[in-house]
């Protein structure tokens, strides 16, 4: 990593950890930046490690309506092996021999358990979730816009009663709610973005690339292409190409050819 890179992170962290601080004010902060910008792969790499307590990492890509958002959110803080304690320790051990009795340890089997849950029960697994910090991504993918207002709407009720922070990774172009929206939930928000040298470091950096970073850059530079998820399946096509020509049996310049 790039110190340049370095000093961008710790910026953004810096400024997502000010707002996630500020008690003024129920803990939801955005994460703002294009698709494809990297968002996802800062956060994986470089903020969830930088907690003593990792924060739960929850993509909402599908989710039908307000309850399955909920039960996403009971399921992925219970887990299979969770710590916890007084009644939703014993409700998590129920849940947890319901799962074993369905012969399976996955995630499904889970949500599956977690979705039958209702009033008081449920009640009693929402208001076990304290002191947590959750990232949610892709909520700007959900058709609905009425159904991002209640996911939002929920975590701040979370936020402010069970001391709950919530970090957003969105494109609020994409996320197409209404200003008054954005300000009368989020506490603020991050501006996100790589610089091309930094998505060079990232994506193109095996050996089949070393020689080759100017050229790169020159052409991503005129094509305006910075989509990461783009770029990393182009550089495992490349990579792939290069080692089939590197198996040939008869003379290739190779030099030549990746450029």
């Amino acid at each position: 990593m790039s110190i340049q890179f370095e000093l961008q992170t710790n910026s953004i962290k810096s400024q997502i950890n000010d707002l996630l601080d500020d008690s003024s004010f129920p803990s939801l902060v955005v994460l703002d930046g294009a698709w494809g910008s990297g968002k996802t792969y800062f956060v994986k790499n470089h903020l969830i490690d930088a907690y003593k307590s990792k924060p739960i990492y929850l993509s909402i890509v599908g989710l039908a309506n307000r309850d399955d958002f909920i039960n996403r959110v009971i399921a992925t803080n219970i887990g299979i092996d969770g710590e916890h304690s007084g009644s939703l320790k014993s409700l998590v051990d129920s849940i947890q021999k319901a799962v074993t009795k369905t012969g399976s340890n996955s995630a499904g089997a889970l949500m599956t358990v977690v979705g039958g849950l209702t009033g008081v029960i449920k009640d009693t697994a929402i208001k076990g979730i304290k002191n947590k910090t959750f990232i949610i991504d892709d909520i700007e993918r959900l058709e609905r816009k009425d159904l991002k207002e209640q996911i939002i709407g929920e975590c701040y009720l979370l936020a402010e009663s069970n001391d709950i922070k919530f970090i957003f990774l969105t494109d609020r172009e994409q996320l197409k709610l209404d200003d008054p929206v954005v300000e009368k939930y989020f506490s603020g928000v991050v501006d996100f973005s790589m610089t091309m040298s930094n998505i060079l470091s990232i994506v193109f950096n095996g050996k089949e690339f070393a020689n080759h970073q100017e050229q790169i850059e020159t052409a991503l530079s005129i094509l305006e292409l910075k989509n990461l998820r783009v770029l990393k399946r182009v550089a495992w096509r490349i990579a792939k190409i290069h080692k089939e020509i590197e198996k040939l049996n008869y003379d290739v310049d190779i030099a030549l050819t990746m450029r």
